[in-house]
């Protein structure tokens, strides 16, 4: 005698309950494999970045690839809707709140008097006061590294990504 109607019926109902959750539990692995490999390829990169800007702070001659100053005032979102994302497009501002709201309480008039020549009373009379910090910048890009097919076709898109990393210091003059 066939099983009454009612237990093929839990029967079929559980197995499309496992077939969901394996579905999902292995999206899941599938996505933290690939932060893991984010992850990794990040931090080769970041060593890059920290490795080159170590040699520019390193030399004997200012190596700066450094733009021009640049004074961020704010940000504006970008196509994706979300704050401090890629595809958002800096405000450009001024040093005015630099001389305005730092320098008065820095009181580099004081300090001047105390060291003569040194750094931060120089900020207040300089054109480009981020110059004065002799800065080294050095950045560097992967790889293409690509999605699995789970991260492609539920979370971002695309074949691959890449990843980026800036390092900065302050340039040391060939000090050993």
């Amino acid at each position: 005698m066939p099983p009454p109607l009612r237990s093929r019926r839990r029967a079929g109902q559980a197995l499309i309950e496992l077939i969901v959750a394996l579905v999902a539990v292995l999206a899941i692995v599938a996505g933290l494999i690939q932060i893991g490999r984010l992850s990794l390829r990040h931090l080769d990169t970041l060593h890059e970045a920290r490795g080159l800007v170590a040699q520019y702070a390193m030399s004997d001659t200012y190596q700066s690839m450094l733009p021009s100053g640049r004074w961020i005032q704010d940000w504006t979102e970008g196509r994706d809707r979300r704050r401090y994302s890629r595809d958002d497009s800096a405000l450009i501002g001024s040093s005015h709140g630099l001389r305005q709201f730092v320098l008065p309480v820095a009181r580099t008039d004081e300090l001047a008097q105390r060291i003569p020549n040194n750094r931060l009373s120089r900020l207040q009379y300089a054109e480009q006061p981020i110059e004065e910090f002799d800065l080294v910048r050095a950045t560097a890009e992967s790889r293409p590294i690509p999605l699995l097919p789970v991260a492609r076709h539920l979370l971002y898109r695309a074949d691959t990504i890449r990843v980026e990393a800036e390092s900065v210091l302050v340039w040391t003059k060939g000090i050993e």
